[in-house]
């Protein structure tokens, strides 16, 4: 997930980007109106499925 911020907290636009779990990327355009941050837009987009690999703990030392 990452949150991109026009001049940081004190900006007006945003957006916000993320994987959903199926996969998909998604994309929300944020606008400020006074105080709290509003989702204007929201543009998804198929995308392939990530699948992890199950991490080895044993090569960690304790």
């Amino acid at each position: 997930m990452r949150l991109f911020l026009e001049n940081g907290l004190k900006g007006t636009r945003g957006y916000f980007l993320y994987k959903r779990v199926d996969g998909n990327n998604v994309l929300k355009e944020l606008n400020k109106m006074g105080n709290i941050w509003v989702v204007m837009t929201v543009d998804e987009r198929k995308a392939a499925k990530l699948e992890l690999e199950p991490f080895n703990w044993d090569k960690c030392d304790d």
